[in-house]
């Protein structure tokens, strides 16, 4: 009975002692698994803080999107006024030019019909001398022959 006793002592020995063994493994397993979890939540940590500064970041970037957006719009706006006006300015300027335009053929035809107008007053000039010199020749004509006839009328002579 005493190595029955004995044998048993020893089993429980040996399962104390392969229960040890497995304890220690599955203390050194909770402990390297314990250290894991912590890296882990350390990594979960930075992650989490990355994320924040990221999400801070996302909105900032929004709001400077939309600033930009409402920038580009009031720009946009800016651009069809500045553009309306241009257009305009173009307008006028196309009737300023097709009022020069105008103007200098009005003018043109004016200084045409003043030269047509000189020439014919050249003309009435000249017509005008030619028939003066010919009425003070026909009057200097009518003079000598009055002169003429004078003198024969005093000499007694009758007239031609």
């Amino acid at each position: 009975k005493q190595e029955q006793i004995e044998n048993v002592v020893r089993m429980d020995r040996t399962k104390a002692h392969f229960l040890r063994v497995g304890a220690s493994s599955d203390v050194s397993d909770a402990k390297h698994e314990l250290k894991s979890v912590y890296k882990l939540d350390k990594k979960l940590k930075g992650i989490k803080a990355d994320a924040k500064k990221k999400k801070a970041m996302f909105r900032e970037g929004s709001q400077t999107v939309k600033e930009k957006h409402e920038q580009l719009m009031k720009l946009k706006k800016s651009a069809k006024s500045v553009e309306a006006e241009v257009q305009s300015l173009r307008n006028k300027v196309a009737k300023l030019m097709h009022s020069v335009h105008k103007d200098k053929n009005e003018e043109a035809n004016d200084k045409d019909k003043e030269d047509a107008e000189r020439e014919l007053l050249s003309s009435a000039l000249m017509k005008r001398d030619r028939r003066v010199k010919r009425v003070d020749k026909v009057e200097r004509s009518l003079d000598r022959m009055q002169k003429r006839f004078a003198k024969l009328h005093e000499a007694g002579k009758p007239a031609h």
